[in-house]
This record gives structure tokens, sequence and C-alpha cells, in this order.
């Protein structure tokens, strides 16, 4: 649990993490940035077998491993909100379903299944 965040599962090894860009608390914004960060890497990049070393940079286009989360969200702001995944660009993409459970978003993301491919950014607003 990370405060008003509850990641239950990721399929993938990951960073997340929530802000709002509103200025508010978590729990009373309306206007947030999910980030969920696996793996990327340039095309052609090699590693050493422990990963410690890069042995070559490789090029583009970059290549980011999919992920299926799991998590809950606790706001004030539940059942008014939406889901969009973001381009690298911060323009919406697509609008992801959400579940609202006693004021809680349940948040189920398949980066896999994005339309436009893969994300790690993701915006969270009242509307």
């Amino acid at each position: 649990m990370l405060g008003v965040l509850k990641v239950n599962s990721s399929s993938v090894p990951c960073c997340i993490a929530i802000c709002s860009i509103d200025g508010k608390p978590l729990t009373g914004s309306k206007r947030m940035v999910l980030v969920y960060n696996t793996e990327i890497v340039n095309s052609g990049m090699e590693l050493s077998p422990n990963r410690e070393k890069m042995l070559k940079v490789g090029t583009e286009p970059i290549l980011m491993r999919t992920g299926k989360l799991d998590a809950l969200f606790s706001t004030e702001n539940g059942k008014d909100m939406s889901l969009y995944a973001l381009g690298f660009d911060g323009v919406r993409r697509e609008k992801i379903p959400l579940e609202v459970e006693a004021g809680n978003i349940i948040i189920k993301l398949d980066t896999s299944m994005l339309k436009d491919g893969p994300t790690p950014f993701f915006e969270l607003v009242k509307e």
C-alpha cells in the first residue's frame, strides 16, 4: 500500500507512481498522472549476462515490456473519474474502463492491449 494507492499485482517488474498535477492532495485531486514503468530498451541493445554493463547501445525504435497492473486507488472523486492512456507527448490516446467500488477506483491495465501500443503514462481525471 502506497498511501492511497494499493498495488494488488503486476505481471512484470515495474515502478509505479501516481502524482497530482493540479496541486491538490491525491485524495481530492481532479487530475493526476499514473506511471506504470516497465523495462524500456533500444532495439539491438546488448547487456552483459548480469545486466550490469551495456555492451551495445542499440538504436530506435525503443522497445517497452508490456505488463498487467491491478491496483486500487482511494479518492473522493471515484465515480466521476476517467482513465486515459497517454502518448509520450502527453496527448490522450484512448479511454480505459474503470470500476468503482465504495468510492475506490479499481484500475486494471494491460499495456499489450492498448490500441496505439504500450505506454507508461496514464491520466486519471475528474470529468
